[in-house]
């Protein structure tokens, strides 16, 4: 057998594999495919659309483009290429690459379905009605172009601009007679619900197409009922919906998509202020359902998968206990779904194996004065669960319990401001990634999108009802803020009144894996700055503040080890991190992964000059042991995400690696900031930490210390900087080399200047963007 004939069989069996979701050993055979033909353009599409399949967007799009390389006339690269591209985000991009694959394959319906998606999602709802009538010529029972085009006719009446369409599509122009219905040209409810009411007419009964367009009408009903002064009408023309979907998808056929009805049932049957009989037995049908649908899936990363697709079932089961006052139990079921997710995001684990901590066990982390801010977000309900020592269950603060739909519209709120915020900073760091400018809105208007802004979308402290949390805390002086989905990427902790002493924790259970902890002094450290292979240049990746950062941290331990530079290796520093230092700082590059949370990492220097440089993933971290670890310092990284999509799961990172490996506490930035004002940051944090802070505390614990640096670096001014400055020179007379000595005090004297620092004093982008995670009080 020939090489190309060794290849085609082993493409085949990958198109096949993925066919059955058998997406791991799907790779592999297309793998064997490129080891004989590393040039097979099919087989590098075909791995893109598994990548696809697996959330990996980027990847996908890098497999279509080397497709594309080999042989430019691949209808699936290109499409491969605009799929992955507009999940991106990068709709006009995709639009373009669609009209290539059209160019090739005019008559397939899916193209111009996609196409017309994307233009969707620029507003442009016109052009998007006519392509996917293109779609329907082509094929009259495709029923996601029937359900696209009826949101497409609610959007583009609500829409105050047309983007240079300047009138609607009409049936008679752009569909055959057969499938022209005259409402279907209005652009309201009405016309809205006439595609569905066509597509109903083309669709075979009792087939699954049938059953999702009983779910896409109740989707239209619901939604526009979101809308109304009285929703209960169409909340109701839902039901009947769903009701209809659930008889074509039984158990046996359809037990995916049953799940999928049996959670917007849910969702809405809450919305409707529904508390009887029949709501409990869709839970109990639905929860029984995921773990039949766990058991029975082919492999772990099958079973993974399927638990995070179906997160939307727990938020739902969540929202309904809490409507029901079944607050403890909310809770517990809330963190136990944390819990499973970040487990899963991850890797498979039975959920039977995963710890979770029940109400009883959470109470043990509330020491004197201490409560517990515990936020849950779901597509219908934003609740915040606040727990202390002196009530019997938690207090809960949601706008939903009364009220379902001011609860949904309290959501989009949310929705709208971190879309804003996204968008502000997206175009932030775009501009000029290595050194964006201070006066762009995003970094210049931070105090009033967290604080103040009351025009639309208004301000986050206001939205998150900050107000109304603090009400409870009267007596409190310490927080354990636990975030959910989006809400990991914000500085909630900055929204509170500055008595409070605040620790994050990625959930209750992580925080009670490390109840018994306690500090260890003076402790050791592994200080890790400015990883790079350019140390004599003025490469703009260098960080030659954070170079000093490490440098003169490692000065305020009696023991420990300094790894900068080139010597920051992965190789070198994963065997030094096993020599069980009590902290470990790491001054440097580093970021979240979005679609592949385990490629997160920080960013290290080259090895060898033969090897690539390597990074330090979130999986080794996860395979590393950290319990020695009082604190991780992570300085200079980018350890929340900016994203163009929503977190519908939950959250996992780089702090959350660490403690979940037995890291006692992790301080982190969220975002980028300027290094200068960071380095100072770090260098009095650990001063203080070591060497002691004025602190009327006997033994402060390190979130207190944070807070009062920060509070320091809020306060400085000319005379009191220059002081400190001074202070640290006395330091550098520690060093072992005069030539480390000499070198360290020209980078701060060059980079460490009251007119770098000014600027950033008293700034949020500066000092909000400091988190501590984990830890006691």
């Amino acid at each position: 057998m020939t090489a190309p004939q060794k290849a085609h069989g082993w493409y085949v069996k990958g198109y096949a594999l993925n066919g059955l979701t058998r997406y791991e050993e799907a790779i592999e055979s297309y793998d064997q495919a490129l080891h004989y033909e590393p040039n097979y353009a099919s087989a590098w599409t075909g791995r893109g659309s598994v990548l696809h399949n697996l959330g990996h967007y980027e990847e996908a799009a890098l497999h279509h483009e080397q497709a594309l390389q080999d042989d430019p006339n691949i209808f699936s690269a290109w499409y491969g290429h605009g799929i992955a591209l507009g999940q991106l985000a990068n709709y006009e991009a995709a639009i373009s690459d669609y009209e290539q694959a059209l160019q090739l394959k005019p008559n397939y319906p899916e193209a111009w379905w996609s196409r017309g998606i994307a233009l969707a999602n620029l507003r442009r709802y016109e052009e998007a009605i006519l392509n996917y009538d293109n779609a329907l010529r082509l094929q009259p029972t495709f029923f996601n172009a029937w359900v696209s085009r009826g949101f497409a006719i609610l959007n583009s009446a609500l829409s105050t601009r047309h983007y240079g369409w300047s009138k609607p599509t009409l049936v008679a122009e752009s569909l055959p007679p057969e499938l022209q219905n005259p409402d279907m040209d209005l652009r309201d409810y009405k016309g809205w619900l006439a595609c569905f009411q066509e597509g109903f007419k083309h669709i075979p009964e009792g087939s699954e197409d049938k059953g999702n367009l009983h779910r896409g009408l109740g989707e239209a009903h619901r939604i526009w009922g979101n809308r109304q002064d009285n929703p209960y009408p169409h909340w109701n023309k839902a039901i009947e919906s769903y009701n209809q979907a659930l008889k074509i998808f039984t158990t046996a056929a359809f037990p995916r998509q049953r799940l999928e009805i049996l959670t917007l049932l849910i969702r809405t049957y809450r919305n409707l202020q529904t508390n009887n009989e029949t709501v409990n037995a869709l839970v109990r049908e639905g929860s029984a359902l995921l773990l039949r649908l766990l058991r029975e899936a082919s492999s772990d990363s099958h079973k993974q998968r399927l638990g995070l697709q179906f997160a939307s079932f727990g938020q739902a089961t969540v929202d309904l206990l809490v409507q029901q006052e079944s607050i403890i139990e909310a809770l517990e079921t809330a963190e136990r779904d944390k819990n499973w997710l970040m487990t899963w995001l991850l890797h498979w684990q039975d959920p039977d194996e995963i710890t979770t901590a029940n109400y009883l066990a959470m109470q043990q982390l509330l020491q004197p004065h201490t409560a517990i801010v515990y936020w849950h977000l779901s597509a219908d309900a934003l609740t915040t669960f606040v727990v202390c020592g002196d009530k019997q269950q938690p207090s809960v603060i949601s706008q939903a319990q009364d009220d379902s739909q001011t609860g949904i519209r309290h959501v989009q709120k949310l929705e709208a401001w971190i879309k804003d915020w996204d968008d502000q900073y997206a175009d932030y760091r775009s501009k000029d990634r290595k050194a964006p400018s201070p006066n762009h809105s995003w970094r210049k208007d931070m105090g009033q999108r967290l604080f103040d802004r009351q025009d639309q979308p208004g301000n986050l402290k206001t939205i998150l009802n900050i107000t109304a949390i603090e009400s409870h805390l009267n007596g409190i002086n310490h927080l354990i803020l636990v975030p959910h989905r989006d809400l990991h990427r914000f500085p909630l902790h900055a929204l509170f009144d500055s008595r409070f002493v605040v620790t994050y924790l990625p959930s209750l259970q992580v925080g009670l894996a490390r109840l018994d902890w306690e500090p260890t002094h003076p402790g050791s450290i592994l200080s890790i700055g400015n990883p790079t292979n350019h140390p004599d240049t003025n490469h703009p990746s260098d960080l030659r503040s954070a170079f000093l950062e490490a440098q003169m941290i490692r000065q305020y331990f009696w023991q420990g080890r300094s790894l900068t530079e080139t010597a920051a290796t992965y190789s070198q520093i994963k065997d030094t991190i096993n020599e069980k230092y009590t902290v470990l700082h790491f001054s440097g590059h580093g970021g979240h992964q979005f679609d592949n949370p385990k490629q997160s990492a920080l960013l290290l220097a080259q090895g060898k000059e033969t090897e690539e440089a390597k990074h330090l993933t979130l999986e080794d971290i996860c395979q590393q042991d950290f319990t020695s670890y009082d604190l991780v310092s992570l300085s200079a990284c980018e350890t929340a995400i900016a994203t163009n999509q929503s977190i519908t799961t939950e959250y996992v990172g780089l702090v959350s690696g660490f403690l979940s490996q037995g890291a006692a506490q992790v301080i982190s930035t969220l975002w980028v900031v300027q290094s200068e004002a960071c380095a100072v940051i770090m260098l009095e944090f650990y001063r203080a930490r070591q060497l002691g802070n004025g602190s009327q505390l006997t033994n402060p614990s390190d979130a207190q210390i944070l807070a009062d640096t920060i509070q320091w670096f809020c306060n400085l001014d000319g005379d009191r900087f220059k002081q400190w400055r001074k202070d640290c020179r006395i330091y550098l007379n520690n060093l072992p080399s005069e030539d480390s000595q000499d070198t360290l005090r020209q980078v701060l004297d060059r980079k460490l200047r009251w007119v770098n620092i000014k600027p950033e004093v008293q700034s949020p982008y500066t000092w909000a963007a400091f988190t501590l995670s984990g830890g006691f009080f």
